[in-house]
């Protein structure tokens, strides 16, 4: 399983992740989509592919989401 990972804060990076998901759930691969919010670095140990699409914004800052992770 793919797992797809978005920290945005205009949705930029978030349209971009759902685009890959769409994109890779059409060549049959299972893909579990989620906010950064979500994700807990625990769970890494058991993700084998993960594909990350974060933006910035303002002067370079990071996203809110996400941004603890």
């Amino acid at each position: 399983m793919i797992h797809i990972v978005f920290a945005s804060e205009t949705g930029n990076a978030e349209s971009v992740a759902e685009d890959a998901a769409k994109h890779f759930e059409g060549k049959g691969q299972r893909v579990r989509l989620l906010d950064m919010d979500d994700l807990r670095v625990k769970d890494l140990e058991t993700i084998d592919l993960l594909l990350i699409s974060a933006s910035t914004w303002g002067e370079g800052e990071p996203p809110s989401t996400g941004y603890d992770f």
